[in-house]
């Protein structure tokens, strides 16, 4: 300090450079990505010590017999577990989670000509509405599968780095997951309780969105987000019958909000987009924004990537009229062949007027994309 108090130029430098560290540190302090991100695991791994506890105690309350209600109410918490850790598991270990909660059909494995039989949830579900007594072996041994999903769960996120764009995007598709085949009952067919699921799985989005905020969202589109989930469980809470819900306006006025807020999110945290095709567009506020969907997305590979000229091709060889005093669907969407096409066909086709799956059936054959087509 002596020999810079010779050199006042190097001393005012060397104290200007010590306040402006000490005000970044003070003001625009952020917790480390590895410890944020460890945070994010260790709440996964504990929601999954929950659900693997919580698959232990129906094994054992059907090992007892107990009775047909009590299982279902376990079954159901059980079910309400998992959807707070869905967004991650779907995100960073699809092919678990495709045999944690996907449909109750085999899946064909045609390389190796063979038959994987399905498990999970669902398979459960169906074995417990109604459940069977004699099915006690079959209910046990279908837990014993999950308990070893559950392991593979704990195993994975023990070793596995993720990012907080990641992150992000994971619970992105969670929201839309929830827009989608959540708010259908994709997943509960058989029992129809997902109205009561669904905040569990918006509670996981909140909790984790806390967790990877920092100041820049804290006060403006993270508190809007939990304001929003708050409201929209209220909804679910007061309403669970999937025969009276109000879908048409639930939609609009609290699922399509909570998107575009986590937009509004992703922008105030600077959060870059993650380089992964996807249906749909990283800048989609909703499911009906315009350009939502990515076109490309459905196509086998770039020389099919759609263009402007194709889109226009395409409105040549095709005229699309919509009928809506139609009585079906199929009828209301009419798809007329335009002259070139008719012509272009290896023999004359007496239908003129296709619906949907009979023109994707004759593109096919034409060796011809739809997607190409912006159709």
């Amino acid at each position: 300090m002596h020999k810079l108090s010779k050199y006042p130029i190097l001393l005012f430098l060397y104290c200007a450079a010590a306040l402006f560290t000490l005000y970044y540190c003070k003001n625009d302090k952020q917790q480390p990505v590895y410890e944020d991100l460890g945070s994010v695991k260790n709440r996964i791994l504990k929601t999954n010590a929950d659900f693997e506890k919580q698959i232990n105690e129906l094994k054992t309350l059907v090992s007892t017999d107990s009775d047909e209600k009590l299982l279902q109410e376990k079954f159901q918490d059980l079910r309400k577990t998992y959807k707070t850790m869905e967004w991650a598991v779907e995100y960073f270990l699809p092919h678990s989670a495709r045999f944690i909660n996907g449909p109750a059909l085999p899946e064909i494995e045609m390389d190796e000509h063979t038959e994987i039989e399905p498990e999970g949830l669902q398979v459960l579900e169906e074995m417990l509405y109604p459940y069977d007594k004699g099915n006690k072996q079959e209910v046990i041994r279908m837990l014993n599968k999950l308990i070893n999903k559950s392991n593979t769960i704990a195993t994975n996120f023990q070793v596995i780095t993720i990012s907080k764009d990641q992150v992000f995007d994971a619970l992105r598709q969670e929201a839309f997951r929830i827009s989608s085949l959540g708010i259908s009952g994709f997943d509960t067919p058989i029992s129809g309780t997902f109205l009561r699921e669904m905040p569990s799985s918006l509670e996981g989005i909140k909790e984790t969105l806390r967790q990877i905020s920092t100041r820049r969202s804290k006060d403006k589109a993270l508190k809007s987000i939990v304001t929003e989930i708050n409201s929209t469980i209220e909804v679910l809470k007061r309403n669970t019958d999937k025969n009276t819900f109000d879908y048409a306006n639930f939609i609009p006025d609290h699922l399509n909000k909570i998107t575009a807020l986590m937009l509004d999110f992703k922008n105030q945290e600077n959060i870059p987009d993650v380089e992964v095709t996807t249906a749909l567009n990283k800048n989609a506020a909703t499911f009906f924004s315009k350009n939502a969907f990515n076109p490309n997305a459905f196509t086998p590979g770039k020389e099919y990537a759609f263009t402007e000229e194709k889109a226009a091709l395409g409105h040549q060889l095709l005229m699309i009229k919509f009928y809506p005093t139609a009585t079906t669907e199929a009828a209301q969407h009419v798809i007329f062949l335009r002259k070139p096409l008719q012509m272009a066909l290896p023999e004359p086709c007496p239908l003129k007027i296709l619906n949907w799956r009979e023109i994707h059936l004759l593109l096919t054959i034409q060796g011809i994309s739809m997607v190409s087509f912006g159709i």
